[in-house]
């Protein structure tokens, strides 16, 4: 039987590659190990601070807390709900104080002849206005043209 050494050496160089891969994840394990063994104490002294602190509160004392936070809720919504009614009887009490005073009436959306009044001298002093100032004007042109001395 002829002995392959090559082969052999290859067989050896395989077996060194695999011990050395099985260490390497016997190490990996043993590191993973040690991570769950440490989270799971601090998995356990932290349940053992939740019992302590669970025995430590006073259930009665929340169920009162609660009581006195629903009073406060329900106070707060009942002097909202004054105020609305405030609110609602002031502007109650100002319509009807408007329609007694004429004072709800929109005046900006009214025509503009409900506030022009204008009476036969008003009209006159415009139409003598439009006039004189026609007048003036013209002759004003005139006597400019009268005093340009250039040809």
């Amino acid at each position: 039987m002829a002995w392959n050494i090559p082969r052999l050496l290859n067989y050896e160089v395989n077996w060194k590659t695999q011990n050395q891969s099985r260490h390497q994840v016997e190490g990996i394990l043993l590191g993973l190990d040690s991570r769950v063994s440490a989270v799971r104490q601090q998995l356990n002294k932290l349940k053992n601070e939740v019992e302590n602190a669970k025995k430590q509160m006073n259930i009665g004392h929340c169920k009162a807390d609660a009581a006195v936070l629903g009073a406060k809720r329900k106070l707060d919504d009942l002097q909202r709900f004054g105020q609305i009614l405030v609110m609602k009887n002031c502007l109650r009490e100002y319509r009807g104080f408007a329609a007694q005073n004429d004072y709800g009436r929109d005046y900006g959306m009214m025509p503009c002849r409900a506030f022009v009044r204008l009476s036969l001298t008003s009209c006159l002093n415009i139409a003598f206005g439009i006039i004189i100032g026609l007048v003036v004007g013209v002759s004003l042109a005139f006597f400019i043209e009268y005093l340009d001395t250039s040809v």
